[in-house]
């Protein structure tokens, strides 16, 4: 999935800031690293904790080598479908192995890990963990030293009907951690026995309904969730062709972050093909300010690009027509440069499936099942990526210097000869993680550049002729007034904001909270080091009369802090506890 971080809480008694190590270059090895270990089944979501992958599918070893070859040692085995990789050395922890079982007429598989502190959140199919009831969706502490896990007991969600005929079908696709509750996507139509259909938002320590978000009349499988830049609406990608009552959505929609209502964006349906006819799937999202890209498949498959910068219409900006599903889109840290894993150019049976050839007619280069899409962010009308080999300034062009071979079910290419039993032929790259030093492709495959790389495959970052440019890290500004803050007549409330001494400026956003409900805002913060301005915002109504109504005309709040930094860096954000009081 997208690359995935851990939440911070961030204290402001004392000055927070991040120092950014420096961003992986935009050029990668071909062949994969040796170090990694193999996995004997398949991996379908991944969450970075430190220097910790975590990973989820349907498996049961982590090893050197592991069947259909000779299973030698060292290796890890008695996992089930959940584990956790050292990313230096790609070994798996032996610490960590919570133990998930399926219940009744389920199929145990895990597809969707997030991390909030040292919590992390399981998404599935699945009735226990540990030998307690989690139905579909669990927490698990973790030991930051040690990486032991605990199923926190108290986290009690229920996402689907246990018992019900067609538990089968009922799943957690995509999880979406958030300050004030945790957001699911996937197949269901109840959580904890409310109608919550295929989306629903729940309490981060109980795991309790939070009732005020509802999406109603979601007809198809969510796959993918992604917050907006300014974190007020939610983008979901899925099987579905309506969201809510009456609004045609068809594979993309976008919804409101604090009701589940949906949101006036969409994309014409003309504009995401097989959507009017056969229906279309999209599995995965990468949003930017200004770009949603989706990697989707089901008649035809393709990944592509939308605009967010147009109002409310997404229109297309290109298309890349993909001979097999695209289930994974990951950015780079520049922002202009696409990773894409699918099962695109996959061998099914005695053949490949849906060969596509990169560079010249006589260069003979094939994509299969993972490949860089680069300058995706620039074009703002359609047109195709270019595959001839060249690069372009101007539009998204397909990278032919780096195409990993993959195979699925078939021996390396040129030999075509012997089918694997029991591998799924529309396997590939499902998962894209990537660091300061790698690039990780997860899934379920068998060879890379002829190399045995069951499932997990690590590739180095070499350099590039062209990097992009350095990145400015967030830094966190410092809240100069002390608490608590004065209300003038007017409504208006004040205070400062300073950006700590350094070589890098403060840019973001601030925000007050009263009295439950958001003011106006959010302002931009931008502040040179050392520099610091005064922000003045004004209560709205409801915020104004619970203060006039409190007999010591004081309320509680917050003030919401977000340092952005430059593109490719993650922002920071914390809330600092505030008291309003009347002048």
């Amino acid at each position: 999935m997208r690359l995935k971080t851990t939440a911070l809480t961030l204290c402001l008694v004392v000055i927070a800031s991040l120092i950014a190590t420096a961003s992986p270059a935009a050029a990668l090895t071909s062949t994969p690293d040796a170090t990694p270990w193999m996995a004997n089944g398949y991996i379908k979501a991944s969450v970075q904790y430190g220097n910790v992958l975590f990973v989820g599918g349907s498996f049961q070893r982590i090893g050197t080598s592991v069947a259909p070859g000779p299973n030698l040692s060292p290796f890890v085995d008695g996992y089930t479908g959940l584990a956790a990789i050292d990313m230096s050395t790609g070994q798996a922890i032996s610490a960590f192995k919570p133990q998930l079982e399926a219940t009744g007429g389920q199929t145990l598989d895990v597809y969707a890990l997030e991390i909030v502190g040292n919590r992390l959140y399981v998404g599935g199919q699945f009735g226990r963990v540990n030998g307690e009831n989690h139905y579909n969706l669990a927490a698990i502490d973790i030991n930051p030293t040690t990486i032991r896990d605990t199923v926190v007991s108290s986290f009690d969600a229920t996402v689907g009907i246990p018992g019900k005929a067609n538990e089968h079908t009922f799943e957690v696709r995509t999880i979406l951690p958030a300050d004030d509750g945790l957001y699911i996507g996937g197949a269901f139509s109840k959580v904890n026995g409310k109608g919550r259909p295929k989306t629903a938002k729940v309490n981060l320590s109980t795991g309790s309904l939070i009732t005020g978000y509802k999406t109603a009349g979601v007809n198809g499988i969510v796959h993918d969730m992604a917050f907006s830049a300014d974190e007020q609406s939610i983008y979901l990608a899925g099987g579905f062709k309506q969201l809510g009552v009456g609004n045609p959505r068809f594979a993309l929609g976008r919804v409101d972050a604090a009701t589940g209502a949906t949101h006036p964006w969409a994309v014409p349906p003309t504009q995401i093909p097989g959507a009017t006819s056969s229906g279309q799937i999209c599995y995965e999202i990468a949003v930017t300010a200004a770009r949603i890209f989706a990697g989707c498949g089901k008649t035809p498959n393709f990944v592509g690009a939308f605009r967010l910068d147009s109002g409310d219409v997404g229109n297309r900006t290109w298309q890349y027509s993909t001979g097999g599903n695209v289930q994974s889109v990951n950015l780079l840290p520049n922002g202009q440069d696409l990773v894409i894993g699918g099962h695109f150019g996959i061998n099914s049976s005695s053949r490949y499936n849906g060969r596509m050839r990169c560079g010249t007619s006589t260069q003979g280069t094939w994509i299969r099942g993972l490949a860089i899409v680069r300058n995706v962010a620039s074009t703002t009308s359609m047109v195709s990526p270019i595959t001839d080999g060249t690069s372009s300034a101007t539009q998204a062009w397909v990278d032919c210097s780096w195409l990993p071979n993959l195979d699925g079910q078939n021996q390396p290419y040129p030999q075509q000869t012997q089918n694997f039993p029991g591998v799924n032929r529309y396997g590939g790259i499902f998962e894209i993680q990537v660091t300061d030093d790698h690039l990780w492709g997860l899934g379920e495959f068998r060879y890379v550049n002829a190399q045995v790389r069951r499932g997990i495959a690590r590739f180095s970052w070499t350099g590039d002729p062209t990097p992009p440019p350095a990145e400015t890290p967030p830094v966190l500004t410092q809240l100069v007034t002390p608490s608590p803050f004065a209300v003038q007549p007017n409504r208006q409330v004040s205070f400062t904001l300073r950006c700590p001494a350094g070589a890098d400026p403060c840019n973001g956003t601030v925000q007050l909270i009263a009295a439950g409900s958001k003011q106006p805002g959010p302002d931009p913060i931008v502040l040179d080091p050392t520099e610091q301005a005064n922000y003045v915002l004004t209560l709205n109504d409801a915020a104004w009369n619970k203060l006039l109504s409190k007999a010591n005309g004081q309320i509680g709040g917050k003030v919401k802090l977000t340092a952005e930094g430059s593109p490719g860096t993650t922002p920071l954000t914390a809330d600092v506890a505030v008291k309003l009081k009347l002048a």
